[in-house]
């Protein structure tokens, strides 16, 4: 059983499961695939509702953070560029912040996780990156203030 090959594992879980019982490494590896299956329709069930309630942000992020734990899974994949076209301003906004992070622009960065968290206030990439760089912007300042002592 190959990584890449989880989603035709959990299709055909029924034929693999009697052919792998006594062999430890293999139960473990139908275990895995199965289990990360699961979770990326879990997440693609709960974008789904979203959607349906008219919560594309949430949708996007949901597939976003499910697609980090499976980044070659093809119908997650597709389902974060379908979001991704629908939540244009939520997305630009996430995506200039973390490009700023990544070049240690701490200000710029943090100014749009601001705005990505004003597009779409319960966003937990937005509200994580925020608290990320306040920790890193407030700790570095504390460095420069002299000592009372």
């Amino acid at each position: 059983m190959q990584d890449g090959n989880d989603r035709a594992i959990a299709d055909k879980q029924i034929a693999f499961a009697p052919a792998v019982q006594g062999d430890a490494k293999r139960e473990e590896q139908l275990k895995h695939a199965l289990e990360k299956v699961q979770a990326a329709e879990m997440a693609s069930e709960k974008a789904n509702a979203l959607v349906l309630n008219g919560d594309v942000n949430g949708a996007w992020e949901t597939i976003e953070q499910a697609a980090k734990e499976w980044p070659d899974d093809n119908k997650l994949n597709k389902l974060l560029a379908d979001l991704s076209g629908r939540a244009t301003e939520f997305v630009a906004a996430v995506n200039r912040a973390r490009d700023a992070e990544a070049k240690k622009n701490l200000g710029y960065s943090l100014t749009w996780y601001l705005n990505a968290q004003h597009i779409y206030p319960p966003s937990l990439i937005a509200n994580d990156g925020i608290d990320r760089l306040s920790r890193q912007l407030l700790s570095s300042g504390r460095s420069d203030v002299p000592s009372t002592n």
